[in-house]
Protein backbone atom coordinates (compact mmCIF):
# COMPACT_ATOMS: atom_id res chain seq x y z
CA UNK A 1 0.00 0.00 0.00
CA UNK A 2 2.75 2.45 0.95
CA UNK A 3 4.63 1.64 -2.24
CA UNK A 4 1.55 2.35 -4.36
CA UNK A 5 1.02 5.66 -2.57
CA UNK A 6 4.64 6.63 -3.22
CA UNK A 7 4.31 5.76 -6.91
CA UNK A 8 1.15 7.84 -7.26
CA UNK A 9 2.76 10.76 -5.40
CA UNK A 10 5.90 10.70 -7.53
CA UNK A 11 3.90 10.58 -10.75
CA UNK A 12 1.55 13.35 -9.55
CA UNK A 13 4.42 15.58 -8.45
CA UNK A 14 6.26 14.88 -11.69
CA UNK A 15 3.50 16.19 -13.89
CA UNK A 16 5.85 15.85 -16.86
CA UNK A 17 4.90 13.20 -19.43
CA UNK A 18 8.49 12.06 -20.07
CA UNK A 19 9.14 11.90 -16.36
CA UNK A 20 6.08 9.66 -15.95
CA UNK A 21 7.36 7.31 -18.64
CA UNK A 22 10.81 7.19 -17.04
CA UNK A 23 9.37 6.50 -13.59
CA UNK A 24 7.28 3.68 -15.03
CA UNK A 25 10.48 2.24 -16.55
CA UNK A 26 12.16 2.39 -13.13
CA UNK A 27 9.17 0.70 -11.51
CA UNK A 28 9.38 -2.07 -14.10
CA UNK A 29 13.12 -2.45 -13.46
CA UNK A 30 12.76 -2.70 -9.67
CA UNK A 31 9.60 -4.80 -9.47
CA UNK A 32 11.46 -7.91 -8.27
CA UNK A 33 13.41 -6.13 -5.53
CA UNK A 34 12.29 -6.18 -1.89
CA UNK A 35 9.71 -3.50 -1.08
CA UNK A 36 12.04 -1.48 1.17
CA UNK A 37 14.61 -1.25 -1.63
CA UNK A 38 11.88 -0.20 -4.08
CA UNK A 39 10.75 2.54 -1.70
CA UNK A 40 14.31 3.82 -1.34
CA UNK A 41 14.85 3.93 -5.09
CA UNK A 42 11.53 5.70 -5.67
CA UNK A 43 12.37 8.21 -2.96
CA UNK A 44 15.73 8.92 -4.59
CA UNK A 45 13.99 9.24 -7.94
CA UNK A 46 11.85 11.99 -6.42
CA UNK A 47 14.89 13.70 -4.87
CA UNK A 48 16.85 13.58 -8.13
CA UNK A 49 13.92 14.52 -10.34
CA UNK A 50 14.98 14.88 -13.95
CA UNK A 51 17.65 12.19 -13.64
CA UNK A 52 15.32 9.22 -14.04
CA UNK A 53 17.12 7.82 -17.09
CA UNK A 54 20.45 7.86 -15.29
CA UNK A 55 18.91 6.21 -12.20
CA UNK A 56 17.28 3.49 -14.28
CA UNK A 57 20.52 2.79 -16.17
CA UNK A 58 22.43 2.59 -12.90
CA UNK A 59 19.90 0.16 -11.40
CA UNK A 60 20.00 -2.06 -14.49
CA UNK A 61 23.82 -2.13 -14.40
CA UNK A 62 23.86 -3.00 -10.70
CA UNK A 63 21.27 -5.76 -11.10
CA UNK A 64 23.31 -7.35 -13.90
CA UNK A 65 26.41 -7.78 -11.70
Amino acid sequence: MLLNLMIITIIWLGGDFMSDINIKAIIETIKDLPEDEQETILYLTEVFKGQEDMINDYIKNELNK
